[in-house]
């Protein structure tokens, strides 16, 4: 996650303060990809992602969003109970 701490008062101080604790670990092991459109999700309004620039990012690549009711989901969790 990226604002984990030990507590939630403290990841909600993260949050807050996002410009100085958000930050990527050179071992992640996260797509460049999903970086880059998390930074651009979190950050100044004036920077963030729209709509058509989140559908259209390479991370969904291959991502048939107006038939997405229509597909059948990579995985389907099987319920025991």
């Amino acid at each position: 996650p990226p604002f984990i701490a030990p507590t939630a008062r403290e990841i909600a101080i993260n949050i807050v303060k996002w410009r100085e604790t958000l930050k990527f670990p050179a071992n992640i092991k996260v797509s460049s990809n999903a970086i880059n459109l998390i930074q651009r999700l979190l950050c100044s309004p004036q920077y963030r992602y729209g709509y058509k620039q989140i559908k259209s990012h390479p991370f969904f690549e291959g991502i048939d969003f107006d038939n997405i009711l229509e597909m059948e989901p990579p995985l389907i969790p099987r319920l025991e109970s």
